[in-house]
């Protein structure tokens, strides 16, 4: 198979190797001192630059240097630099790669996109990327449509664009409104058809009851939907901390995982594949769910990562060494931690994850982390490996988290509460406008057969839905 680059915009910003770790500055500068950096590129030459702020920007980044620290804006700074200046690397990388991969280039920033640009305009390297500008949601990061679209209009160099119209997660009604609250809609065509789908839309100051609370019992008591099949959204994590606390002050008895107070990020590789050892380990392997070949794929991961050679990764003795201790390991099911000692010194996970840490570092952050939240004074201490599993896999609760955080995911039915807080004071801000616009669209298709809808009163994108819609239901 040919060599081919790819650039993940997401997944890649935790592979970053043999760089030492960011600035523990850098996730507490104001957004728009970020956003800044990753728009303006070309110093005092950059169109619309802002000399103050340039200012600011020099004496960061030498502040950087000087205490030997990069972060990741610096990073592809950098690296963009280099790709644009220095013909012999892009030579280099262009007899390496002969292709140019790009998953959700709606999500990249201007860095990424020049150097794309760059790449294939004066080597031989071919470009395939896909993206979807309607789910461009973190402008706070730099990402803009405009990049996806100078590429689709730019048919000479890259052939015609191929527009993905088949939708194979909603039904009808769920796709019709989110056509009317795309701001470049796209008519796409439903794949599953045994029903309409159903979106409502509620205004909560009509009642003297919690809405939200009203809707989630009737979906689960009366159309059957299970809690782990329901995601709550808001725009805000303090909203999303409010709605976890009413869900749990009710009596509707129903748990739910709230994603803004994740003590560590169960879905990064190395986390879910723990997550699959405690469910095996707990069984024996008996009637598991998960199959032993599939948790042998991360543990060569981890072995190759190390140093190991492929046969010696791939070797019945590894293969053995990893069952004999999730089998051994069942005695200490009832203490997570205990469980995670004796499996880590069993594997010699300490020594692995450090040279695993070099090309993953923040998938050993989040280890880190489930670690210290199981030792004797975290939050998680005394838990079985079942009851760290619900934390894991979220085991029959309702997902409670930010519209940010649902991209990428998908469930039976969604609730969109306090739609208001997409409204933008400055209706002449159209950045604004469309970013909340798009912010709503991803929320509403993440669901596959209902979406319900609350807001306040006052809500331009709802009314904006209610125009579009020839039925509305308004409840």
């Amino acid at each position: 198979m040919a060599n081919v680059l790819i650039w993940s915009s997401y997944s890649e910003r935790n592979k970053i190797p043999e760089f030492k770790p960011k600035s523990k500055l850098a996730s507490k500068l104001p957004e728009p001192f970020q956003k800044y950096r990753c728009t303006h590129l070309d110093g005092l030459h950059a169109p619309n630059v802002n000399l103050y702020v340039e200012n600011l920007l020099i004496k960061y980044e030498e502040a950087l240097l000087e205490a030997q620290i990069v972060d990741f804006e610096l990073i592809v700074k950098r690296s963009m630099q280099l790709v644009e200046r220095e013909s012999y690397v892009r030579k280099a990388l262009a007899a390496k790669f002969p292709w140019f991969l790009v998953d959700e280039y709606q999500d990249i920033a201007l860095a990424l996109h020049r150097m794309v640009k760059v790449l294939t305009r004066t080597t031989e390297m071919k470009l395939f990327a896909i993206g979807d500008i309607n789910q461009c949601i973190y402008g706070f990061s730099g990402a803009n449509p405009d990049y996806l679209n100078e590429l689709c209009s730019m048919s000479e160099q890259y052939g015609k664009h191929i527009e993905l119209v088949e939708n194979f997660r909603s039904r009808r009604k769920i796709l019709q409104a989110a056509s009317i609250i795309a701001p470049n809609p796209i008519p796409l065509e439903p794949k599953r058809i045994d029903n309409e789908g159903v979106v409502k839309i509620y205004n909560s100051e009509s009642y003297n009851s919690d809405v939200l609370l009203q809707i989630l019992g009737v979906i689960t008591a009366r159309a059957g939907i299970l809690p782990k099949d329901i995601m709550i959204l808001h725009s805000r994590r303090k909203g999303c901390q409010e709605i976890a606390n009413r869900i749990q002050r009710s009596e509707l008895n129903i748990s739910c995982f709230n994603s803004a107070q994740d003590l560590f990020d169960y879905r990064r590789p190395l986390l879910d594949w723990m997550g699959k050892l405690m469910s095996w380990s707990e069984v024996r392997g008996e009637n598991a769910a998960i199959r032993f070949n599939d948790l042998c794929v991360h543990w060569q991961i981890l072995l190759k990562t190390s140093g190991y050679s492929f046969d010696d990764a791939y070797s019945i003795e590894q293969r053995t060494l990893l069952f004999n201790t999730l089998y051994d390991s069942q005695s200490h099911i009832n203490n997570a931690y205990s469980w995670l000692q004796f499996v880590s010194e069993r594997l010699n996970l300490i020594q692995l994850l450090i040279f695993y840490r070099q090309s993953y570092p923040d998938e050993v952050v989040e280890y880190d982390k489930l670690a210290k939240a199981l030792s004797t004074l975290g939050p998680l201490s005394g838990l079985s490996i079942s009851e760290v599993q619900d934390h894991v896999h979220r085991k029959n609760q309702v997902y409670v988290g930010t519209l940010h955080s649902s991209k990428g995911q998908e469930t039976t039915a969604v609730i969109i509460a306090d739609v208001e807080e997409l409204n933008v004071n400055n209706q002449s801000d159209k950045e604004k406008l469309d970013q909340n616009q798009r912010l709503f669209y991803v929320g509403i298709t993440r669901a596959k057969n209902q979406v319900y809808i609350i807001h306040k009163g006052h809500c331009p994108l709802v009314n904006q839905l209610l125009e579009g819609l020839n039925h509305p239901t308004v409840i």
